[in-house]
Order: structure tokens, then sequence, then C-alpha cells
């Protein structure tokens, strides 16, 4: 009798644990579908975030044609990637490789989604089309349209290019009583924004926008065309931008 019962026992013990094997296997499934559409999931079975991917659509995103990020559901989107294409000019990440939708760093995700890079073959010229180049300790006077040789006196330019040796290594900057990098040509700039920013921004890029605040209290926008000999000697180095100047609100 004795036997019989644990028999039972047995019997009971191993419907419980094939049970729980089959409700684990399930949730398992489940789980590693929703990471394969590009959802993270939380222990409630709710989705965490979702899987944003930035093609270049022929550009790099570093070494890399594209780079995936994960956005948390209802949250916007942030910093955008940055991407380069030689020769062209990067217009905005789109909701398709041509046409589509524009999306922004405040674009809020609602599923998994790709976004791709769209280009203007060749470099943007501002509507003023006024351009100079700069080199090391070359510093620009947007008022009186002059590079000056600056040397220890950055007060006599309203932008310099210089550089600084560091024990890792060399860093290159722009400096500016205010200056800020951008992705693309920014718009509706507030003065509120400008106090915000540092008097340089370093590791200057071509296709990059800076907005800068002039000595006089002026603003520019400049577009980075060339960084040109980066290979060589820091006398060799040349930057071409092309500049307007804007309107800041109050």
């Amino acid at each position: 009798m004795k036997v019989k019962k644990l028999f039972v026992v047995l019997a009971l013990v191993m419907l419980v644990f094939s049970i729980g094997l089959a409700t684990a296997s399930a949730t398992s499934v489940i789980k590693t579908e929703k990471k394969d559409s590009g959802l993270t999931i939380e222990s409630k079975g709710k989705v965490a975030s979702y899987k944003v991917t930035w093609n270049a659509n022929g550009g790099k995103i570093g070494t890399k044609k594209t780079k995936v990020t994960m956005v948390k559901k209802g949250s916007k989107i942030g910093k955008l990637a940055s991407p380069k294409r030689s020769g062209y000019t990067f217009k905005g990440w789109y909701t398709k490789k041509s046409g589509g939708k524009k999306i922004t760093k405040n674009t809020k995700p609602t599923k998994r989604v790709t976004y791709y890079a769209q280009w203007k073959k060749g470099t943007q010229s501002s509507s003023q089309g006024n351009t100079f180049q700069l080199k090391i300790w070359q510093g620009y006077d947007f008022k009186n349209k002059r590079v000056i040789d600056y040397g220890n006196k950055p007060d006599l330019v309203d932008m310099q290019f210089y550089f600084q040796q560091r024990p890792n290594g060399i860093y290159v900057y722009l400096g500016a009583s205010k200056i800020h990098e951008f992705n693309s040509s920014p718009t509706n700039l507030k003065a509120s924004q400008v106090e915000q920013w540092d008097d340089y921004t370093w590791a200057p890029s071509p296709g990059k926008y800076y907005a800068i605040r002039a000595r006089d209290g002026s603003h520019y926008i400049l577009h980075l065309l060339k960084y040109e000999n980066q290979g060589k000697a820091h006398t060799y180095w040349k930057m071409t931008f092309d500049w307007k100047k804007i309107s800041v609100s109050k």
C-alpha cells in the first residue's frame, strides 16, 4: 500500500514538473520572438523599447554602413546618428531612402523602424556665398571679412582654429565667444540656447555646421566644407568654411 502511495506522489511530482517546463518553454519562445522582432520585453510582457536602425544609404556612420540603437517606448529619439559621405552634403534622416518624412530628435518611434540618410551631390553653399579658409592659429573677423593670424591675441577675431598637444595625442579645436556643432543647419535658435554653449568645440569634421556668437553679439552659421592635409604636419592643415549671418530670438 505504501509503495502504491509512493508511486502516486511521484507521478504527481512529475506532472507538475512537466507543466512547469512547458510553461517556461512557451514563455521562452514568446520572449525570443519578441526580441527578434526588435522589441525588448519587460517581465510582465510589456514592450520596453524599440529597435532603431540607422542606414547611411551610401555613406558611413563611423566605419559602418548601419548603426542600431534602442529607444524606450514613448520616448523621443534624442541624439541622431552622424553619417558622412565624401562629395555629398547630408540632408537629414528620413523614413525612406528617397522621399518619405524627415525625422528629428523629437521623433517617437512606435515600432521597430529603419531610418535612411539622404544626400545631396556636392557641398552646400550659403545663400550669401561667403567663404574663407583658415590655417592653424588663424581666425576670422566677420565684420571686416578677413582672415587674421591672431597669435596670442584671440580677441582680434570672432573664431579661432587651434590645437593642443596632450600626452595621448593632438586635439583640434574651433573657438569663439559661444560655439556649438550641429549635424545640419540649425533653425529657430534662441538666446537662452546660445548661453548654454561652450567657447570651443573639438574634432571639427567636414559636413558639420557650427553656430557661433561673434564678439559684437551677432550670430553666424558656418558650414565646414573641407578639412585638408590632416595627415601632414599641422602647418599644412587647412579648413574651408561657408557662412551666413543669422538672427537669434530672445
